[in-house]
């Protein structure tokens, strides 16, 4: 990995992973203090899931969609392989 990667030392999917996370968050109106509230989470691990920085294990995604996202895991995942294969716009 680059130095100017970004998250260094995060696996590639874990950001891509974030990143599907992050916008599907906010496609759907939810702030991250409330993603944080329905999956018992603390505001600062959703930031790091965000960016990648953690490998949540298949319960936490699954509670992650459909309780924080109200999606089914398979979106998620189907999300994440469409930002896998696109450029990051920002």
């Amino acid at each position: 990995m680059t130095p100017d990667a970004p998250n260094c030392g995060s696996k590639p999917q874990l950001v891509i992973l974030g990143r599907a996370v992050r916008e599907l968050r906010e496609r759907h109106g939810v702030s991250a203090d409330l993603l944080a509230a329905r999956t018992s989470n603390t505001l600062q691990r959703i930031h790091e899931l965000e960016t990648g920085r953690i490998d949540p294990d298949y319960e936490e995604l699954v509670v992650l969609a459909e309780k924080g996202l109200g999606i089914r895991l398979s979106a998620l995942v189907a999300h994440a392989a469409r930002c896998e294969s696109q450029p990051r716009s920002r």
